[in-house]
């Protein structure tokens, strides 16, 4: 067996092994909305993010309580969902 082969092989093991541990991503908190990654319908009611108090980038955006919220990326939103009545406390 080559060299190449071999470790090509130990990669696909390890990157396997990795993508099995980290379970499937999908089954996000069942406290929070879902995030959308695409321009809401209604307008979100901040500018700036509420988590790492950033601009927004209007495409990355979840609702809650309602209201659609805007974020600097989805790190935040993940963050967000964690604990959203601390972060809303401040929005406006």
């Amino acid at each position: 067996m080559s060299k190449i082969f071999a470790a090509s092989m130990i990669f696909s093991a390890m990157l396997g092994a990795a993508v099995w541990a980290g379970g499937d991503k999908s089954d996000g908190p069942t406290c929070c909305p879902p995030a959308t990654t695409a321009p809401a319908t209604q307008a979100a009611i901040n500018t700036m993010c509420p988590v790492s108090h950033e601009a927004v980038d209007p495409a990355v955006t979840t609702t809650y309580e309602g209201k659609t919220i805007a974020f600097c990326c989805k790190d935040c939103i993940a963050q967000f969902q964690k604990d959203p009545q601390k972060y809303t406390k401040d929005l406006k």
